[in-house]
């Protein structure tokens, strides 16, 4: 997408905009549309990959009640209980409301992550989070010289671009003024960070990384199940997965059987050789899950 892309909505105001703009809530005398928000689906799927489903969006935004959506009083404090609604453990806690509707007499309920886990978590979610130039006001005013001393918890390198061709920048090359390289653009690495929220949470949390898998392994079948049967190429991209809400990324199972153990550039058809990088690979959650655990164990001193 390029940097100023826009999603198409099928929506528009049946009043005036002077109307529209009245009718938007108001938070100390300034509509909330003039703030990022957090947003989540309002229904819940407990049975589903994810049951919380949220992102963040940038000013000027609007939207229906299908989803919910929070103004909170500061972006740090935005970013930092953002970050926490994007893991597991949170996930899971939502979960055991049995609400089927995400409203903010539960919400309320999230924690915030502790003050030791606090930056790393921000730092995450904003990368996932800051895509266009829509987000770089958030990212300008939340940029701590300390995101330059984080890395991922892994040495593989698809985890942030070491010399992979992508446009993605390592931790050590952020800098306050957003830039397209600031955002984890792919399936690879955003699935990395993912996980180092989940494993940041939990610590936050006070969880152990037993409970986390836990959690991970009893209350999330259908992510388990993705996550058994998504394979990554060198570069960080899809190969294949089983994900129904990843249709037609990647190629079709018919297609990747014939691939499958390709272990060279040769054993590709020549129509592939410029998209995939061989040989390919699952992740397993659980192990990754462990290893961020304890790398932020130590990294952060608790």
């Amino acid at each position: 997408i390029p940097d100023d892309y826009l999603p198409r909505t099928n929506y528009v105001p049946a009043c005036s905009p002077a109307e529209f703009v009245k009718r938007t809530p108001h938070w100390k005398g300034e509509p909330i549309t003039t703030r990022y928000r957090h947003i989540h689906r309002r229904m819940l799927a407990p049975t589903g990959e994810r049951t919380l489903v949220s992102t963040l969006v940038p000013p000027a935004s609007t939207h229906v009640h299908t989803v919910f959506g929070v103004a909170l009083q500061s972006p740090d404090l935005l970013a930092a209980f953002h970050a926490m609604t994007l893991s597991l453990p949170i996930d899971f806690f939502i979960k055991t409301t049995g609400k089927s509707d995400l409203y903010e007499s539960t919400l309320s309920g999230v924690p915030l992550a502790s003050d030791a886990t606090r930056v790393p978590l921000v730092l995450r979610a904003l990368r996932l989070n800051c895509l266009t130039t829509y987000y770089a006001d958030l990212w300008q005013e939340l940029f701590d010289p300390a995101f330059r001393k984080d890395a991922p918890t892994t040495e593989d390198p698809r985890a942030e671009d070491r010399g992979l061709g992508h446009d993605l920048a390592t931790y050590k090359q952020l800098s306050q003024t957003w830039k397209r390289h600031v955002a984890l653009r792919t399936r690879f690495a955003r699935r990395q960070a993912l996980v180092e929220i989940d494993a940041l949470a939990a610590l936050a949390l006070g969880l152990t990384a037993d409970e986390l898998c836990l959690i991970y392994r009893v209350q999330f079948p259908v992510l388990h199940q993705y996550e058994r049967d998504t394979w990554y190429d060198q570069r960080g991209n899809v190969v294949f997965t089983n994900n129904k809400g990843l249709t037609g990324v990647g190629l079709a199972r018919k297609e990747f059987e014939a691939i499958k153990h390709a272990q060279t550039q040769d054993e590709l058809p020549e129509a592939l050789r410029e998209t995939y990088v061989a040989p390919f690979n699952t992740q397993d959650r659980e192990e990754d899950m462990r290893q961020a655990y304890d790398v932020f164990t130590k990294r952060l001193g608790l």
